[in-house]
């Protein structure tokens, strides 16, 4: 071969790692169809690069900072064993998978130019999918039926969260994208903590048990329903927090919180009712905002502290009665007619809960309350 052949140099299948600058480079992987190790695309490529003929990645895809790279894809690609992990592509307009089913991890962010994926054959298993600051109007292409962590935030214009989720065994994330977004989990049955916030609609039917924390933060929609959910585990609040337009909750089975009970800062809820069933409250109870009427005609046990605090007049009778004959367990602060109605008072002693601002909004401390964290928008070297 001449030195000024242009034919790419053949690389090998079963490095460690595989690094490509160009497509030439991609083009001298055809011939493997399973690569031992990782393929690394470089930050210097550019325009398309097409990683044809490779079957299976036993190591991580990964492409960071690739500033001028407009197309990915890789039709014949059914499996990578470790990371997808892409971030900084700011011109990537093209993510083309047609044949992958399965990755270890899917990790994206600062991918501002990319707005719908062509997984044709459609994602199924993956144990971690954290997307964060894309311009992706839908996650068409990616189903899973179980996860470890699913953590979807920071994506302005996507409309739509559908997935065939059963588990959810660390965290459900789905915080500050498109102001439209509808969420549904038709299949979800547990997961360990739930989080959503800025979701127009939610749907949670088939959910029974949270091991951890649930919360809902800043949404839109005027109706929460989780028809079959029954408990949360050790510790694990079940958290409504400044949803401006909220007029109803409905938790119809659920029976045990094994934290704290928080409902604070809803400007619509007149009434705080729907929970029929709600016997123990292992943490506290904490209301504010501006309702007139709460019934909790199961309550047994509150072993916490009991905070409940309106601007609208408001009877404490019934939560007197419950301080007497020993239901609560801890410290009873019941009042109507505030001029601020306060949360956090109800706090047991190492929580968190919100404390209001000086523009009249809850600020919740996540990390502590929820017990896991948040992805950062633009943080997108978070993980090794």
């Amino acid at each position: 071969m001449s030195p000024n052949s242009s034919v790419p140099e053949l690389q090998d299948c079963s490095a460690d790692s595989n690094t490509i600058q160009n497509q030439g480079d991609a083009k001298s992987l055809e011939s493997c169809s399973s690569i031992s190790g990782d393929i690394v695309i470089s930050s210097v490529a550019s325009g398309s690069i097409s990683l044809d003929g490779i079957q299976t990645i036993g190591g991580n895809l990964i492409c960071h900072d690739a500033v001028n790279l407009t197309s990915l894809s890789a039709k014949d690609l059914r499996s990578i064993s470790k990371d997808f992990d892409l971030s900084g592509l700011i011109v990537l307009s093209t993510l083309k998978f047609p044949s992958l089913k399965e990755v270890d991890s899917i990790l994206w962010s600062a991918l501002p130019a990319l707005q719908q994926l062509t997984f044709t054959a459609t994602v199924n298993k993956a144990k971690t999918v954290i997307i964060t600051n894309t311009q992706l109007n839908s996650l068409d292409g990616i189903n899973l039926e179980q996860a470890e962590t699913f953590n979807v935030n920071n994506n302005q214009y996507l409309k739509s969260v559908e997935l065939q989720l059963s588990n959810v065994s660390n965290a459900l994330n789905v915080e500050a994208n498109g102001k439209d977004l509808v969420a549904s989990f038709p299949n979800l049955l547990w997961a360990y903590n739930i989080t959503f916030r800025n979701c127009s609609e939610i749907s949670i039917p088939s959910l029974e048990s949270v091991n951890g924390s649930i919360g809902f933060f800043d949404n839109y929609f005027t109706n929460f329903t989780a028809p079959n959910l029954t408990f949360t585990g050790t510790s694990g609040a079940v958290v409504f927090v400044s949803n401006s337009k909220l007029t109803t909750i409905e938790l119809p089975e659920l029976k045990t919180v094994g934290g704290t009970f928080q409902i604070a800062n809803n400007s619509a809820l007149q009434i705080v009712g729907g929970t029929p069933s709600l016997s123990v409250v292992a943490g506290a109870i904490d209301f504010a905002g501006e309702f007139t009427n709460v019934s909790l005609p199961g309550l047994t046990d509150v072993r916490g502290n009991f905070n409940m605090q309106t601007s609208k007049d408001f009877d404490c009778n019934p939560f007197k009665a419950f301080k007497s004959n020993g239901t609560i367990k801890g410290k009873l602060t019941c009042s109507g007619n505030q001029q601020n109605p306060s949360s956090g008072s109800a706090s047991p002693s190492g929580s968190s809960t919100p404390k209001k601002g000086a523009a009249g909004h809850y600020e919740a401390n996540l990390f502590a309350l929820m017990g896991f964290p948040v992805v950062i928008a633009g943080f997108w070297h978070l993980l090794p």
